[in-house]
């Protein structure tokens, strides 16, 4: 886990599915692109362990919310930022916050290929404040 995740606001975490990513969201019919459904399953399952781990805790609808994504990929041949557009899609469904409110504290990645998966932190500037 790396070393300055701020103790004080919980870490989710979450399966990282390959349907999440920019990349796998559309498929192509016969005559046009449609959504994949196994793109909203994956944001189905972040919206719900999202609700579970936060546990009720309810966020300003106008103030900025400062994400810290840690994405633990099981292959080099995708980049951590292709699951941020899915990723922040489903935290603003679980949530009740709109995207445009977010800001990303921090985002890296590592590999691991026997369990891939992203670490999460949602957080206000003054729960952060203790990671300056």
């Amino acid at each position: 886990m790396p070393r300055d995740f701020v103790t004080n606001v919980p870490i989710i975490e979450l399966p990282l599915d390959p349907y999440l990513s920019k990349n796998r969201k559309m498929g192509i019919g016969k005559w046009k692109y449609y959504k994949h459904p196994k793109h909203k399953k994956a944001q189905d399952t972040i919206i719900h362990l999202v609700r579970a781990a936060l546990k009720g805790k309810t966020f300003p609808k106008n103030k900025k919310l400062w994400l810290y994504v840690y994405v633990y990929k099981s292959m080099t041949n995708s980049d951590a930022h292709n699951v941020i557009d899915g990723l922040f899609d489903a935290i603003e469904k679980a949530i009740g916050v709109r995207y445009s409110w977010f800001s990303i504290w921090c985002l890296d990645w590592a590999i691991d290929k026997n369990n891939p998966r992203i670490l999460l932190q949602i957080g206000e500037m003054h729960e952060l404040s203790t990671a300056f």
